[in-house]
């Protein structure tokens, strides 16, 4: 802690003094204790956190390499729509509203943006491993299914 006549800290012998009287480990030392005694306000404040533009600004800029301008230029370029279905966010919440906002594509081989994808065409996109090769055969087979079935049975059946 920091003793009143001096302006370093007489358990570390640091200098460098924050704005409440604490060096950098007392202070840290201070939050992991004042943390342990209050959980449910550290959710929250993280929960709250979690929501602002610049946790996900950072988080994109992280894990994608793009910012929240870059992002926001591609959704507004594509209409707000993902590029291979056409249609806004799918993936709602229990009260109906979007859950998510579009997903960032990106090739899992060079870590390249490629677009904005809904949820569901993100995860089919993940789930076949983004290989042309599946794709065309999952393909293949859907067309195959509706000719033997007829168009009546598909259009009864219509998921997408």
């Amino acid at each position: 802690m920091l003793s009143r006549n001096k302006s370093s800290c007489t358990i570390h012998g640091t200098a460098h003094i924050n704005r409440l009287g604490r060096c950098r480990p007392c202070w840290a030392a201070y939050m992991r204790q004042w943390n342990s005694k209050n959980p449910e306000r550290v959710k929250a404040s993280a929960k709250r956190f979690r929501k602002t533009d610049r946790f996900r600004n950072s988080h994109m800029k992280t894990k994608f390499g793009i910012s929240l301008d870059e992002w926001n230029a591609k959704e507004k370029a594509q209409n707000g729509v993902c590029a291979i279905c056409d249609q806004c966010e799918t993936h709602t919440t229990k009260t109906g509203r979007p859950a998510n906002r579009l997903s960032i594509d990106h090739c899992h081989h060079t870590g390249r943006v490629r677009s904005l994808l809904c949820t569901r065409c993100n995860t089919v996109l993940g789930l076949l491993d983004e290989s042309p090769t599946h794709l065309g055969r999952v393909t293949a087979y859907v067309v195959a299914a509706r000719a033997s079935y007829g168009q009546a049975v598909i259009a009864a059946r219509s998921v997408w």
